[in-house]
């Protein structure tokens, strides 16, 4: 999140670096994931699976829930 005239402007970034054993919290208002163009309705309370690709070729799937801010 960047402020540009006084209003929070998104930004979009192509990696997020994480230390070995490190964490990165994800909130609205920071750092989040946002999904572009997902491919079936996403409601709350259902669930959403992520493939995530990691920089060494490692494959990561999640299994998340959908919650309300």
């Amino acid at each position: 999140m960047t402020h540009v005239n006084g209003m929070m402007k998104m930004s979009k970034i192509d990696s997020l670096i994480l230390e070995p054993n490190g964490k990165v919290k994800l909130a609205p208002g920071g750092k989040h994931l946002m999904l572009i163009s997902p491919n079936r309705t996403i409601k709350e309370g259902g669930r959403v699976v992520l493939k995530l690709k990691f920089k060494s070729g490692r494959v990561q799937i999640v299994d998340l829930p959908v919650k309300s801010k």
